[in-house]
């Protein structure tokens, strides 16, 4: 069984945007609603990792697992090379839809997502999200156990970033 899951989410990166509330004309009731874009952002998000898990054979985690997100943004032509997008939409945000893209597809619910570090960097490429999902072993029974874990999954991605980097994806 596979323990990391890594596909790529191509086309412009957005953000989480908070739950609009809005007035039904036909009732004249309250609703709520996620605004469209982000919507569809996240069925992009979802249908990557379905055929990802399908491809690599991830099964649904059940689990405690790690979510490392790369938010790749175009670098514009006025920029003079700098690797880290330090702009909005912060990096919380773009972290967070795709943890919420997630949830029923690479795991039950995001109370399994235990950590893991979201990036946000310029490219000369194609931008989107480039994700990880990693499993993490076991039952820990006490806070170091955890947190040892969580270091030494974050040390993965910085393999993964030297890898990528080598690989010439332009930060």
């Amino acid at each position: 069984m596979m323990n990391i899951l890594r596909f790529e989410v191509p086309g412009n990166p957005i953000s989480w945007k908070r739950t609009k509330t809005g007035v039904n004309q036909k009732t004249g009731r309250a609703i709520r609603f996620n605004p469209k874009k982000m919507k569809e952002r996240q069925n992009d998000v979802w249908i990557a990792c379905h055929r990802a898990m399908a491809e690599q054979g991830f099964p649904r985690a059940a689990g405690a697992v790690a979510l490392f997100v790369l938010v790749k943004f175009r670098r514009p032509k006025s920029d003079a090379g700098r690797p880290w997008h330090t702009q909005v939409p912060d990096y919380d945000n773009c972290g967070k839809l795709v943890a919420d893209a997630l949830k029923g597809v690479a795991w039950n619910d995001d109370a399994q997502v235990v950590g893991g570090p979201t990036w946000k960097c310029w490219v000369d490429e194609e931008p989107g999200y480039v994700v990880w999902v990693k499993r993490l072993p076991g039952m820990v029974d006490r806070a170091k156990d955890a947190f040892r874990q969580l270091r030494a999954a974050s040390s993965l991605v910085l393999d993964v970033f030297e890898h990528e980097t080598k690989r010439g994806m332009g930060f």
